[in-house]
């Protein structure tokens, strides 16, 4: 008996297993391709359409469908749970994907409300704001995601990839150095200044 064979039999005992759809899902998708994976998501999400880990399940497996596929599993995923930030912030970056940075805008307000000291809230507004143009209020929003955690790498390596000049790094540089005193870290921050 397959391994996926296996995990078949749990989901007849256990049909809202996460770790089971997982695994299946999993050898499913190099057994016979991504798509019968997400099929088999499809078909588990409609039978059990309000389980929200499900859905996000079936969402992280159309990450290759373009913004459009997404979008319509993240409006699924809000209609479950509306008060979840990280759906909210995906949701604003989808958008901005597609070009409606207002809409992107108004998700990212909701996701404010949910989790306002988020570091990922505050990466999400600087995305948004470098599609827009405004480079200035995306490094102010990178600075303040370092501020909320000195060891979120990716709000460090966009600061210094959004300087300009010579001056820009050194200021990137001596911000980072400062919050890096101020606060603890796991030494994540520092490798990723460094």
């Amino acid at each position: 008996m397959l391994a996926r064979e296996y995990w078949q039999e749990v989901l007849k005992i256990e049909p809202i297993a996460e770790d089971a759809h997982r695994n299946y899902c999993l050898l499913l998708g190099e057994r016979e391709g991504r798509e019968a994976a997400v099929k088999h998501l499809e078909s588990v999400c409609q039978r059990f359409p309000h389980h929200f880990n499900l859905n996000r399940m079936r969402y992280d497996w159309l990450l290759e469908d373009g913004p459009g596929a997404r979008e319509k599993a993240l409006k699924k995923l809000i209609d479950i749970h509306p008060a979840d930030a990280w759906t909210r912030r995906e949701y604003a970056l989808n958008l901005a994907e597609q070009d409606r940075l207002d809409e992107g805008f108004q998700q990212l307000d909701e996701a404010e409300h949910l989790e306002p000291a988020a570091p990922t809230l505050w990466s999400t507004k600087a995305f948004l704001c470098k599609k827009a143009k405004p480079l200035e209020d995306a490094r102010r929003a990178l600075r303040e995601a370092i501020r909320s955690s000195v060891d979120f790498e990716h709000a460090i390596f966009e600061l210094f990839f959004l300087c300009v000049n010579l001056q820009e790094h050194r200021d990137a540089l001596a911000f980072v150095e400062q919050e890096l005193i101020r606060q603890v870290t796991f030494g994540n921050g520092i490798t990723a200044l460094r």
